[in-house]
């Protein structure tokens, strides 16, 4: 399968289905990158924000997550995934060092 900006994932050797990085604050001054789906789902069933777990847009992310194992295809969930980390205040945007609160609102424009 090719990988490049129209093919946006694919399967490593270690059978990881492989996407596009998002970037997401663990903690205030700690950010994670997720470049495979499997890697995120976990995060996203042990780890998300308390207040934002089971909100339409997390279970929309886990959704997607699992469709994209079977269907071996990552772009609708990583877009989830983002919409989700946004909803959560969680989601770094890659090249800033902004906080989560700011980063969201980048996010969000």
């Amino acid at each position: 399968m090719p990988y490049g900006p129209r093919h946006p994932c694919r399967f490593t050797l270690q059978d990881r289905l492989v996407m596009k990085s998002v970037h997401v604050w663990e903690r205030p001054t700690q950010r994670r990158i997720f470049t495979d789906v499997e890697r995120a789902l976990i995060f996203l069933a042990q780890s998300w924000p308390a207040e934002f777990r089971g909100s339409g847009k997390h279970r929309e992310a886990i959704w997607r997550a699992e469709l994209a194992l079977k269907a071996s295809a990552s772009d609708e969930f990583r877009m989830a995934f983002i919409v989700a980390a946004a909803e959560a205040g969680i989601l770094a945007v890659r090249g800033t060092e902004a906080a989560p609160e700011e980063a969201s609102k980048l996010a969000a424009e």
